[in-house]
């Protein structure tokens, strides 16, 4: 195991001195920049915060203890990190060892050591890393738990569970899975031990079988309680509404669920894609639709029930919608959110020499190969292969990101080593030729078509792409570099000439080095792409008005009044503009 954690270290930090100064890991935006300003609270002695969690809040607690102790570099939380993912893949190797063998142990460990996006998502202050360190935990404990059957060990994979839960909500799926199993599964009639564990079980009544699932149940109960129960007091506490983690289920269903949805992240309101606008706008537009205040969960319910609506009346189109989704699951492309693996790998020669080699689209055959090769552990990796399924379609219930349905990795990587390991040792003993040709063909045939699948371009990768170079060029923007973020930009441009909000950033760089006539061009661009995204409005009228056109300016002030009517620099710009007699409101 420690050939596995030094392979897995160096590859982090490899990667981080490579990419290191780039703007979006220096400057962190989007959710990292919203984790880092909660742990940042937290740290001031907001410990309790003031309402119900919206965000999954283990990762800010995490941060905010980790900067108390050894302060708040970003350069030192990626060592920690990386130290972090380098015991992840120690833990995989442990949970492999106890399911199949040693060799399998050690290949899952060393292939999760050198997976590309695993060694790029240990780099960014996400919770990510600290998602798969909690997984890999569970998946060491679950693996021992046929030979121990001790109520301890499921009361720890029981508080695992709950802290996975807390990281990552949808994780919380997996407790149904491990429920079932602890009821159905060997841990009830005492099978499936690991090869050599022949000592007599314990006596007592845990050794019954009907024992061994009451008690196994409540074991596990018990230790998913303990982590799960203080979070929803504290959320009745401070909102008075009991949320067993946060309360956005409603909004985050609804994005993935209704008649717009592509599968992928759609902002409730267009333009506000960033965490500060995503509970504002939900609470804003639930609001305006029911005429009246409502609390955190009566938010939640509304978008619940619109997606609901959605399902019911369309459920042909919703059905298609779940099956796009699932393919978007197991595709080789990471979707990015706002740190792009695919983007960034072309400054890190150890991303992009191992991401040509290894990735998501060549995990998913060889974890189909371990299936049908490691047939005779089919018993062992039942819970696996459950988990999974579960996991997969969790995610699928709601939107893809890559790093939403990353906890996959792990997953898989223990089916994919044991096919590995299955097809050395025939090859070492040479046993191909007795193997049945029936065999050989539907594996190479599975593979094959998996293969393809999981490689097959689905997603619109130049759109997403350009969408990734847009997000660095506003960090270089707002670090001072215009210069460089218009490079980005127009290579957004280049990528995706029909990308909105590549044309409407390149009108935000040259308004800032002020050529507004330039911005008043990128701008209608922009405008004539998506007329519908806010800003585009405002920022083409202050240039309009910059080069002395005021009555167009005064057009798309109002039409930015229009999009949102809470802007309210729109409509001091008209009050100043236009004679006071010609003030009103737009329609």
């Amino acid at each position: 195991m420690g050939i596995v954690f030094a392979v897995a270290l160096l590859a982090r930090l490899a990667c981080q001195w490579q990419i290191a100064q780039w703007p979006i890991l220096t400057h962190p935006v989007g959710d990292a920049a919203s984790y880092l300003s909660w742990a940042e609270r937290i740290r001031d002695g907001q410990f309790w915060g003031d309402r119900p969690f919206y965000q999954a809040p283990l990762y800010p607690y995490f941060l905010a203890g980790v900067q108390s102790v050894i302060g708040s570099r970003l350069s030192d939380l990626r060592l920690v990190q990386a130290v972090m993912g380098a015991m992840s893949c120690v833990l995989l190797c442990i949970a492999g060892r106890r399911l199949v063998s040693p060799t399998t142990g050690l290949a899952a460990g060393l292939l999760l050591a050198i997976y590309p996006p695993a060694i790029f998502f240990d780099g960014l202050i996400q919770k990510t890393s600290l998602a798969l360190l909690l997984l890999c935990a569970l998946l060491a404990v679950l693996s021992a738990l046929p030979a121990a059957r001790r109520w301890p060990t499921l009361l720890a994979a029981g508080a695992m569970t709950g802290l996975l839960g807390l990281t990552r909500e949808n994780a919380l799926v997996l407790a149904a899975v491990i429920l079932a199993w602890i009821w159905l599964g060997p841990l009830a009639a005492g099978r499936n031990r690991p090869a050599g564990r022949d000592e007599p079980a314990p006596r007592g009544w845990l050794n019954g079988p009907f024992g061994a699932r009451v008690a196994g149940a409540v074991s596990f109960t018990v230790g998913l309680g303990l982590i799960l129960l203080p979070v929803a007091l504290r959320n009745l506490a401070v909102g008075g509404e009991f949320a067993l983690t946060t309360v956005q289920m409603g909004p985050n269903f609804y994005i993935g669920n209704h008649a717009g949805a592509t599968g992928r992240y759609v902002a409730l309101q267009p333009g506000h894609e960033s965490p500060p606008f995503e509970r504002r706008d939900a609470r804003r537009l639930a609001e305006r639709a029911v005429g009246h205040p409502l609390s955190d969960k009566e938010v939640s319910r509304y978008w619940l029930g619109q997606s609901l609506d959605y399902i019911t009346d369309q459920p042909v189109q919703w059905i298609m919608l779940l099956g796009t989704k699932w393919c978007l699951v197991w595709n080789a492309y990471e979707i990015p959110d706002v740190e792009s693996y695919v983007v960034h790998r072309q400054w890190s020669s150890l991303l992009g020499g191992l991401g040509r080699v290894f990735h998501f689209g060549i995990l998913c055959p060889l974890a189909v190969c371990g299936v049908i090769l490691g047939w005779p552990y089919r018993r062992r990796l039942a819970l696996i292969y459950a988990l999974t399924l579960a996991m997969a379609a969790s995610v699928a219930l709601f939107y893809v990101f890559g790093r939403y349905r990353f906890p996959l990795v792990p997953l898989l990587i223990i089916p994919a080593a044991a096919g590995i390991v299955e097809i050395a040792r025939h090859l070492r003993a040479r046993t191909r030729t007795r193997t049945p040709r029936t065999h050989l063909a539907l594996t190479a045939g599975a593979v094959a078509l998996t293969a393809v699948a999981a490689n097959w371009p689905i997603n619109p990768e130049a759109e997403l792409n350009a969408m990734a170079y847009s997000n660095l060029g506003t960090v270089l923007a707002g670090q001072g570099d215009i210069d460089g973020a218009i490079k980005l930009f127009r290579r957004a441009v280049e990528g995706h000439p029909g990308s909105a909000e590549a044309h409407y950033n390149l009108g935000l760089a040259a308004a800032l080095t002020g050529d507004h006539s330039q911005a008043v061009r990128w701008f209608t661009r922009a405008r004539q792409l998506n007329p519908n995204a806010v800003h585009v409005d405002y920022n083409l009228a202050v240039s309009l008005e910059r080069t002395g056109q005021v009555d167009r300016a005064i057009e798309h002030y109002r039409r930015a009044m229009e999009l949102d009517p809470t802007d309210d620099d729109a409509r001091r710009a008209v009050d100043r503009l236009l004679p006071t007699g010609d003030r009103h409101d737009p329609d």
